[in-house]
């Protein structure tokens, strides 16, 4: 197995390619300089030669998938199976508002009321650009094994039942959609008393797009692409709605949605994928935290989260791809040992060389200077860097 990653500046893009096997996996596309995707999907293209590629999502955020719906990488290659996280169970956490709603009103809030434009929903788009590829879509959570490339993968995270919202970012989230005009606390509620926030044509729009895409799990390719047209439909009523409910906040009442969509942001961050190979004699070669959150990835480490007998971080790793991009607000010292750090922006720091603890620790970035090309510390894996010229 074949490790490569692609310079896409402030972003995420690695395949793992196996080309005797004839396969290769994607993991996260995306960037937020957008005119880089096209060179990048071309050499992914020119890589797989014709070969079926998956993709692997970790989370819904641009800086991971929007190189699906700004390049043609979906045009050059045989796209037949996406991995996104379980978006069914992103509606069942215990709280005032789950995480699909949140993910649903940041884009809403983000594209209507602060940037003045068309209501735009990243699932909608994404959902648009898989149905088109013809694209089978699977969905994950902890404890899902999946099969590619000759090896067998673990999902370590999302855990769905412990996984909530923040109590203070739900808290002002909520207080934000009373302030704008989109919801009321129902008059039999006493003060204080938590109730499950429902904004009817938000829950409207969702509940057509989960159908969509369970649609998509399904196999049904044309069946979901029925569902699109009235799923548009749905979505322009939904901006129309939040247009007129809002009207023109404030400065400080927009001040504040601002603050709140760093927030919901972050919150997105905690749906990551986290997934390595089955560990063997409690070594795997490669461990892919997304963007996930320190305190999440805690959880596992310290098995705290005990549903799933086996899925846990393996003693030793190949390789590990650095949590957030390897920024410092995400830095986790306490992972397992491994012999390569995976830094998909800026330079190795010493922190990272650190983490690995292992004497022969390496870094590995797609800058320019300051990158360490590794090979592979097992037998049948390699690290490759790759660039694009812009």
């Amino acid at each position: 197995m074949e490790l490569n990653m692609y310079n896409v500046q402030f972003g995420d893009c690695f395949l793992l390619d196996e080309p005797k096997a004839g396969q290769a996996l994607l993991v996260d596309f995306g960037s937020d300089t957008p005119d880089i995707l096209k060179p990048v999907a071309d050499k992914i293209a020119k890589r797989c030669d014709g070969r079926e590629l998956s993709v692997l999502l970790t989370h819904f955020h641009q800086d991971h998938i929007n190189g699906f719906w700004k390049s043609d990488l979906p045009d050059l290659v045989n796209v037949r199976t996406v991995y996104l996280p379980d978006i069914m169970a992103m509606r069942k956490t215990a709280t005032q508002l789950d995480f699909l709603q949140l993910e649903v009103l940041r884009d809403l809030l983000s594209s209507v009321v602060l940037e003045r434009r068309p209501a735009e929903i990243t699932l909608y788009t994404l959902l648009d650009k898989l149905v088109r590829a013809g694209s089978r879509a699977v969905f994950l959570q902890r404890g899902c094994p999946f099969d590619l490339l000759s090896a067998r993968f673990q999902v370590l995270w999302p855990d769905f039942s412990v996984l909530n919202i923040h109590p203070r970012v739900e808290k002002g989230f909520v207080s934000l959609l009373e302030d704008l005009g989109l919801w009321e606390v129902p008059a039999r509620f006493s003060d204080g008393e938590k109730v499950r926030v429902r904004i009817e044509p938000v829950d409207h729009f969702i509940d057509r797009l989960t159908h969509a895409y369970s649609l998509l799990a399904e196999g049904g390719t044309e069946l979901a692409r029925e569902a699109l047209p009235a799923l548009g439909e749905s979505l322009e009523e939904l901006g129309q709605y939040i247009r007129e409910r809002v009207g023109a906040p404030s400065d400080t009442l927009l001040a504040r949605l601002k603050e709140r969509m760093a927030a919901a942001k972050n919150q997105g961050n905690r749906l990551s994928i986290v997934f390595q190979d089955e560990a063997v004699g409690g070594s795997s070669r490669l461990l892919m935290t997304g963007d996930a959150a320190a305190p999440d990835l805690r959880r596992i480490i310290n098995h705290k989260v005990e549903d799933f007998p086996g899925f846990y971080f393996s003693q030793k790793y190949a390789a590990i791809k650095a949590p957030h991009h390897g920024t410092g607000s995400h830095f986790l010292p306490d992972l397992s040992d491994c012999q390569t750090i995976l830094v998909s922006n800026g330079e190795p720091a010493l922190r990272h060389l650190g983490w690995g603890k292992y004497p022969t620790c390496t870094a590995a970035s797609t800058t320019a200077t300051g990158a360490a090309k590794s090979s592979a510390p097992i037998p049948g894996a390699s690290l490759k860097k790759r660039s694009a010229k812009r």
